[in-house]
């Protein structure tokens, strides 16, 4: 007997301003991308499940789900304790406490190649596990019947992706995989009242952004738990750089959502020299060789340029408030090692809030 195959997908993201910062209650702009995690399911009509992945580096995974409504990996599912593994047992975990472990069996199909880099294969730092949560939850309540609203999702994704990894992270990317558009999120403390952490904003006219690809990976992970090591160890030292960081972010969020660009652009180099700070304290590289390079050569062509999110490579941005500059910058980087990525913002909104500013 035929199932019908019941897809979802969602968008990853690209930090504009915010990063570390948005952990100390600070403003953090975000938005989502044409980089897409697409989940497929369709019923088996048996009791198992069957899961593959693209790109994920994990193995096919067959499961059942115990009487307690728990993922029991088949005896002949290999690593076990891979952390990839982990956290999608965790996110599936989560979501099948949801139904009370009553959902049927299906083949499982996860496709997150949107996140790779086509010719090295290398990892983008992009949010391909907040997107995967994102879908991987869609999909589920389609394949149930179940029509949750667009919070319900929001709220969904984040708890079971905190399941997953823990609480080391904001749910900045969560949240713009799920709210879709350009948002501003403050990390909520009430995890019933998620989805008020959003407030959405328009792109200001004039303002310019290249998104850059450093070449390298990063572990995100490794550097929020440096920062954390060192906010225990130095906190007086730590309360003093993140309060400068939350006061630039609130600034340059203010700016956007006034659709100023010439504010925001001169408000990214104040957030830049914060991060050189909290990378120094921590002993970590923030900004990397590579983040570097990007920032003296952007700056010679006249923009502005950070990181986007944790930094120590992965993925960096450029500004500028008019397109002449906008032109040089990309014609420097395609003379660089470096290389522009052809992003676009992802406007399919889901309508989490409505407030515009």
């Amino acid at each position: 007997m035929n199932h019908p195959k019941i897809t979802a997908k969602a968008p990853g993201k690209l930090i504009l301003l915010g990063e570390y910062a948005v952990l100390e209650g600070a403003p953090s702009l975000v938005a989502a991308i044409n980089r897409y995690c697409t989940v497929s399911i369709r019923k088996n009509g048996f009791s198992v499940f069957g899961l593959e992945s693209r790109n994920l580096d994990m193995p096919d995974l067959t499961f059942h789900l115990d009487e307690s409504g728990k993922v029991k990996l088949a005896a002949n599912s290999p690593y076990t304790t891979e952390k990839r593994t982990e956290f999608l047992v965790e996110v599936i975990n989560y979501v099948a406490s949801r139904f009370e472990g009553r959902i049927p069996g299906a083949y499982i199909s996860i496709d997150t190649s949107d996140f790779y880099h086509m010719t090295s294969g290398n990892k983008f730092g992009l949010g391909s596990s907040a997107a995967l949560t994102v879908a991987l939850i869609r999909a589920m309540n389609q394949y149930m019947g179940r029509l949750a609203s667009p919070e319900t999702i929001f709220s969904e994704a984040i708890k079971s992706h905190r399941a997953g990894q823990g609480r080391l992270g904001s749910g900045v990317d969560i949240a713009a995989s799920a709210a879709g558009g350009i948002i501003e999120y403050n990390m909520p403390t009430n995890d019933d009242e998620i989805y008020t952490a959003i407030r959405r904003h328009k792109w200001p006219k004039n303002l310019y952004m290249t998104a850059v690809w450093t070449g390298t990976s990063a572990s995100t992970r490794f550097m929020l738990e440096k920062v954390k090591q060192f906010s225990k160890t130095n906190q007086e030292l730590h309360y003093m750089i993140l309060g400068d960081m939350k006061n630039v972010a609130a600034s340059g969020c203010e700016a956007f959502a006034k659709g100023d660009a010439s504010a925001f652009v001169d408000i990214i180099p104040e957030y830049l020299a914060q991060e050189k700070k909290l990378g120094a304290a921590c002993g970590i590289e923030i900004i990397s060789p590579a983040h570097q390079a990007l920032e003296n050569l952007v700056d010679e062509a006249g923009g502005v340029y950070k990181p986007s999110g944790a930094g120590g490579g992965d993925i960096g941005v450029a500004f500028c408030d008019n397109e002449e500059t906008h032109l040089r910058i990309l014609k420097a980087i395609q003379q660089s090692p470096f290389e522009a990525l052809d992003l676009e913002i992802d406007f399919a909104e889901n309508e989490i809030t409505t407030r515009y500013e």
